[in-house]
């Protein structure tokens, strides 16, 4: 049976994960913000994937996967976003 492998894929070490668990975690303003400028660049990167493409220094494939990259990215910041609206109103409606 033959092995089969993916490469590109990151796989953490337990040190660093040991010493990210001892980071503090930044506010949740930070959090956003540093989700938003992720997925702004991915959303430079299938840009540029496209105009490569166009201009033939690119093949297909590889623009779609960029342009997927980005559209799961933007999918997942807009879910953050609407959980923490949704959580933000449920305690405004909370009495106290």
């Amino acid at each position: 049976m033959n092995n089969i492998s993916i490469g590109g894929v990151y796989k953490p070490s337990l040190n660093a994960v040991s010493q990210a668990d001892k980071k503090q975690a930044g506010s949740f303003g930070e959090v956003m913000k540093t989700a938003m400028a992720n997925v702004d660049g991915m959303g430079k990167n299938a840009d540029n994937a496209i105009v490569s493409m166009l201009q033939g220094k690119a093949d297909v494939p590889a623009t779609m996967i960029e342009l997927q990259k980005f559209d799961i990215s933007m999918q997942l910041f807009l879910s953050m976003r609407n959980k923490a609206i949704e959580a933000y109103k449920e305690v405004s409606r909370m009495q106290f």
